[in-house]
């Protein structure tokens, strides 16, 4: 049955987003820096690797944009503490986090190749990862069928299963099955989440499944507990901001209407709404939003 899922993706499924993704570029300058990025990125590894030993220590981190990669920066952290030697490849989806993100402890920073089973058995020949770590959801199926049978370590870290997700439905839990079912190990944000993984992969299967939450809470954690005392106190004495990042329709669905309704009875606080797409029509349709509700 594994095999019909991977025939499927690789004949219909990825080549038809493939080709959506192009006609999406001609009008998305994202979409089309996305795609640019995904073409020199083979380009870039050998590069990069040509004068490297290749017997050395690499650790391959993937996360779709910023976001995401705050979940895997402590653990990319920690591996470089304990061994500082080794190499981090550091990939991205999205421009939003491969522009953003510039840190010490990244070696090489890329552009997910795509996710052709040629391009990965391409890449695999320049650069053999001991483990491939992905953040979250942004997981992409040649990546873990192949790094599997070329007995490269994959896991995902603060995995989730929402409510209602089509993970959990008819066909589609039967590709995801076979996606998760080949990683190595899966670690998740909470129990819910480890039950409907554990669900979908099955008792018969090898995955390491555990529950270690989401690295991005333990992070500002460090950082709130960095804070002196004094430094609480001269805080309390500023004026009060909110910022919201990087928030999506979900995010904007639950949370816009009770800030609005609580802002207008608070007039000491000020706002600052940072939506996950940041365009001109978005800037726009918020700051309509906000008048229509008297603020401004």
């Amino acid at each position: 049955m594994k095999w019909f899922w991977i025939l499927l993706y690789n004949l219909i499924f990825y080549p038809v987003l493939f080709v959506f993704a192009l006609f999406g570029s001609l009008f998305d300058k994202k979409i089309r820096k996305g795609m640019i990025g995904r073409i020199s990125t083979v380009g870039v590894i050998k590069k990069y690797f040509k004068n490297r030993s290749i017997n050395k220590i690499i650790y391959w981190f993937h996360s779709s944009s910023y976001g995401e990669y705050l979940q895997i920066e402590p653990v990319i952290r920690g591996v470089k503490e304990i061994e500082p030697e080794t190499i981090i490849l550091l990939s991205f989806s999205s421009p939003s986090g491969y522009d953003q993100v510039e840190a010490e402890n990244i070696d090489c920073k890329i552009y997910l190749p795509f996710d052709f089973p040629w391009t990965i058995y391409r890449v695999f020949q320049i650069v053999n990862p001991r483990k491939m770590i992905f953040a979250s959801y942004d997981i992409w199926p040649n990546w873990i069928w192949i790094g599997a049978r070329n007995k490269i370590h994959t896991n995902v870290i603060a995995a989730r299963i929402k409510d209602h997700s089509n993970k959990t439905k008819p066909v589609f839990r039967n590709i995801y099955r076979s996606i998760y079912g080949s990683m190595a190990s899966i670690y998740t944000v909470t129990e819910k989440d480890h039950i409907r993984i554990r669900s979908l992969v099955g008792s018969g299967s090898s995955t390491i499944i555990r529950v270690l939450g989401d690295p991005r809470y333990d992070q500002v954690k460090t950082h709130a507990d960095d804070y002196t005392r004094e430094r609480v106190e001269s805080l309390l004495d500023r004026e009060k901001r909110l910022v919201t990042g990087s928030m999506h329709s979900e995010d904007e669905q639950i949370i816009l209407n009770p800030l609005i309704s609580y802002m207008l009875e608070n007039n000491d606080l000020k706002v600052l709404w940072v939506p996950h797409e940041p365009s001109v029509s978005q800037i726009k349709r918020l700051i309509k939003l906000f008048q229509r509700s008297g603020l401004s």
